[in-house]
């Protein structure tokens, strides 16, 4: 699936505002929580670089409660397994 520029815009601003609140700087005060919710709307417009983060973060267990950071790394694991039976 294409993006519109604007679409594409968008998913990279909300893609900025999850990295400023991801990272020790002077102009927001880190917030995970804030940060995993502009990862999943950037993600949602479609933005592999967001997912990658998004993952990232469910893979550390920052920003997500335990239970949803199991269940990913338990779909992690599916998947892992399912290619490995393919070759």
């Amino acid at each position: 699936m294409y993006l519109t520029k604007l679409e594409n815009e968008k998913s990279f601003l909300f893609l900025f505002l999850a990295h400023l609140y991801n990272s020790d700087n002077k102009i927001i005060e880190k917030d995970l929580i804030r940060s995993k919710e502009y990862y999943e709307i950037s993600a949602n417009l479609n933005n592999k670089y967001a997912l990658n983060f998004l993952g990232t973060l469910y893979l550390n267990g920052k920003g997500v409660n335990k239970l949803k950071r199991k269940n990913y790394l338990n779909y992690l694991l599916s998947i892992i397994f399912h290619m490995l039976s393919i070759v």
